[in-house]
């Protein structure tokens, strides 16, 4: 904000949390999706282990319980395909120990060609047996050797020989759909649209991070002095692929276009999937109800603050989640009224912490989060409270939480809204009644929303007892009593 770093380098411009209505205050690249926040539910605080294979308990915590991606089949068992996975290494627990239909993590049309491999088309029987296929003979032998392939798999999951004979029958009915084959070709098309937007979002200026609030210079990195405590290397003036070489010689004074041209093709699958899938479900047509995505990393961008730490990573996150949100922003409209009755849930791993690591900083705990966006959810909630104060294990201030939330209770909240908060309807011991979901109409509301039950802004309260505490730990040193 103009004053000077006491440890070297300046900044002239500020970053701010903006209104997004509703009372919530969020980062500055929610200006142009603030419709998107007004169904948001912000959940601070989660419990979860600072090692990168625990990822798989934020949506798979115990199993004892569908995991989260499973619960959309378990509610309705009327969809062909049980869940689609476009995410390695997260169980499927599913209580009629059904398997989900997995991408192996490949991309665009890759993908899709996996998860829909036994429902092609006549042209692809054309291409490959060099004749036309318009009475479906071909297709019907291809359907009948996949389905037989399944059956012969069945004894591996346990499947019963009921259960397997209806899902059985259910997938003969699915493929058999002249519906669905009719609509294959429509992928590619999502999936073209998906990159364009990733594309155009990188190349937009976010206000307040890589330009002033009025669109102009290039924000928080307009500095004449920038900070070099880094290890040597880190700042290297004489190469101009050197991650800060703008910020370091000014070139081209401009910062920002150090995104421009990348790319992100597990983003625009997992986009491109969930829009195909869910847009094309229907009573007539049951595909799926459910998708684990992965929504990758930039290009030219890692997610890992190892490498790159705070300074480059204010506009190399806010890059990347504005490439997020605008894929989200399309996914939203064209499933237009669908949206009232899906949960989309955002979430990744750990925190990070402010203490040094390698270029950055290092595994956090207890400080992780997670957000969720329905139309079920008509205002904005945050919750989680955090506490603020020195820590041994961190250097300087940082917010954990003191009672935080598990990745079980996640579990209940999803679960809950899922089930339009019918009695016996979460699967863990709900501590506290994180939201409440009315059980008529199914929308969600919470008594613990901090951007309703605050008088004034951010953790005002936590660090205002925080400061009362410290000045009675030093009047305490000194024998005098508070």
């Amino acid at each position: 904000n103009g004053t000077d770093n006491p440890m070297g380098g300046s900044l002239t411009s500020e970053y701010r949390l903006i209104e997004c209505g509703g009372g919530s205050k969020l980062p500055p690249i929610w200006e142009n999706y603030k419709s998107i926040a007004q169904h948001g539910l912000f959940m601070r605080n989660v419990e979860t282990t600072p090692i990168h294979p625990d990822v798989k308990k934020m949506w798979s915590p115990d199993a004892s319980a569908p995991s989260l991606h499973a619960l959309g089949s378990v509610i309705d068992s009327s969809y062909g395909i049980p869940a689609i996975v476009h995410m390695r290494a997260v169980p499927f627990y599913h209580p009629a120990n059904i398997a989900a239909v997995a991408t192996d993590n490949l991309v665009g049309d890759e993908a899709f060609n996996l998860v829909t491999k036994p429902f092609y088309n006549e042209k692809f029987l054309e291409k490959f047996t060099g004749k036309n296929d318009s009475n479906g003979e071909y297709m019907n032998a291809r359907i009948t050797e996949t389905l037989n392939v399944l059956k012969s798999l069945s004894g591996k999951y346990n499947a019963s020989s009921s259960v397997f004979n209806e899902e059985y029958q259910k997938a003969e009915d699915l493929l058999l759909s002249s519906d669905f084959n009719n609509k294959i070709t429509e992928f590619s098309g999502i999936y073209s649209t998906y990159s364009s937007l990733i594309s155009a979002a990188l190349s937009e200026s976010i206000p307040r991070v890589d330009a002033d609030a009025d669109g102009t210079s290039w924000g928080i990195y307009n500095t004449d002095n920038p900070d070099e405590r880094a290890p040597d290397g880190y700042f290297d003036e004489n190469d101009p692929e050197n991650f800060f070489h703008e910020v370091i010689t000014g070139a081209n004074n401009n910062y920002a276009t150090a995104y421009n041209g990348a790319s992100n093709d597990q983003m625009a699958t997992s986009f491109a999937l969930a829009h195909f899938f869910i847009q094309n479900s229907s009573e007539d047509l049951p595909l799926t109800n459910s998708l684990l995505l992965n929504v990758g990393q930039l290009s030219n961008f890692e997610n890992d603050t190892h490498d790159q730490g705070a300074v480059g990573h204010i506009i190399g996150f806010s890059k990347y989640y504005n490439t997020l949100l605008k894929c989200m922003d399309n996914f939203i409209n064209e499933i237009g009224d669908k949206f009232d009755d899906s949960l989309i849930m955002l979430s990744a791993e750990f925190n990070r912490s402010p203490q040094y690591s390698g270029r950055g900083s290092d595994h956090g705990f207890n400080g992780s989060g997670c957000s969720m966006y329905s139309g079920r959810i008509e205002k904005p909630i945050l919750v989680g409270e955090i506490k603020s104060e020195e820590m041994d294990q961190y250097k300087g201030e940082w917010g954990v939480s003191e009672n935080p939330w598990s990745t079980k209770d996640i579990h209940n909240v999803v679960s809950k809204i899922m089930n339009g908060g019918q009695a016996g309807s979460t699967y863990f011991t709900e501590e506290e009644e994180i939201v409440l979901v009315d059980k008529d109409t199914g929308k969600v509301t919470s008594d613990m929303n901090l951007w309703t039950t605050r008088s004034g802004p951010g953790d005002l309260k936590v660090v205002k007892d925080n400061v009362f505490s410290k000045v009675g730990d030093i009047l305490n040193k000194f024998g005098i009593k508070k």
